[in-house]
C-alpha cells in the first residue's frame, strides 16, 4: 500500500496540538475508498507512528490490530502535549451507496403498519414526538400506527457528491422490528427509480445501522477513522 497519500496538518495546527491548546486534539485521520486506505492526514510528530501503520497493516487497515497499533503508538504523544483520552476515539464513520438493484420489495413492514410516503408538507399530520429529537415532514417514508409515526428515512442533503445522502430514525420501543430496513428500502428504491444517487452514513459504533445498511445490499465506498484526545 504504497501508494497511500500522508498528508500533514498546517504549522498553525501542530504548534497547537504540541502546546496543548486544543479542546479536540487529532493526530491521525484515515480515509478509505472502496476498501482500499487511500489517505492519512498526520502530523509532523506523528508521522513515524503513521507510516509504520501504513507499511505494516497495508492488508488490514481497520483491524482492531491495526487500531490497537496506532491508540498506543499516539498515547504518548498525546500525555506529553497535556491531552487525556478519549473515550470515543477512534471514531469511525463508514459511508455506503446503493445499487440499483435494491428493491422495496425485500423489507416489507410488519403486518400491523403501514408505509406512507411524505412530500413536503404532507407529515403535518402525523406525531413525530415517539421519535428522538423528532423528525422533519420534508420528503420522507414513514412507517406509522394510526397517526403516530414509528420509523422514518429521509433526507438530509440532496448534493452531496451528486448523492442523496438519507437518514433514519425509529423509535426506540419499536426497534428490532424490521420497520427502518422497510422504510429506507422504499426510500431508496423511489429515488433510484427517479434517477438519484443515495449515500448512507453511519458511525463504526452503530451496529444496529450497519446491520441495516448491509442486509438491504449497500456497498460500502468510504471509511474514516480518527484517532483524537481531549485538551484541558
Amino acid at each position: 500500500m504504497t501508494d497511500v497519500e500522508i498528508i500533514f496538518e498546517d504549522e498553525a495546527y501542530e504548534s497547537a496540538f504540541l502546546s496543548g491548546d486544543l479542546f479536540e486534539a487529532g493526530a491521525l485521520t484515515l480515509v478509505a475508498e472502496n476498501g482500499r486506505l487511500t489517505s492519512a492526514t498526520t502530523l509532523r510528530c506523528a508521522e513515524d507512528a503513521a507510516r509504520s501503520y501504513v507499511s505494516r497493516f497495508a492488508e488490514e487497515p481497520f483491524s482492531s490490530e491495526a487500531k490497537a497499533f496506532l491508540a498506543a503508538s499516539l498515547a504518548p504523544l498525546f500525555e506529553k502535549c497535556g491531552y487525556s483520552a478519549d473515550p470515543d476515539s477512534p471514531y469511525e464513520t463508514i459511508a455506503f451507496c446503493a445499487d440499483t438493484s435494491l428493491a422495496a420489495a425485500k423489507s416489507p413492514p410488519p403486518s400491523d403498519v403501514s408505509l406512507v410516503v411524505c412530500g413536503d408538507g404532507d407529515g403535518e399530520r402525523y406525531d413525530f414526538s415517539l421519535i428522538d429529537g423528532g423528525v422533519d415532514d420534508g420528503e420522507c417514508v414513514l412507517a406509522v400506527s394510526g397517526d403516530t409515526v414509528l420509523c422514518a428515512a429521509g433526507i438530509n442533503d440532496l448534493c452531496r457528491d451528486g448523492y442523496a445522502e438519507i437518514y433514519v430514525e425509529c423509535a426506540e420501543s419499536h426497534r428490532r422490528r424490521g420497520l427502518g430496513s422497510a422504510c429506507v428500502a422504499l426510500l431508496v428504491s423511489k429515488l433510484i427509480s427517479a434517477g438519484q444517487g443515495v449515500r448512507y452514513e453511519t458511525t463504526g459504533d452503530n451496529a444496529a445501522s450497519l446491520a441495516l445498511a448491509r442486509s438491504l445490499g449497500f456497498r460500502e465506498i468510504e471509511r474514516v477513522v480518527s484517532f483524537t484526545a481531549n485538551g484541558k
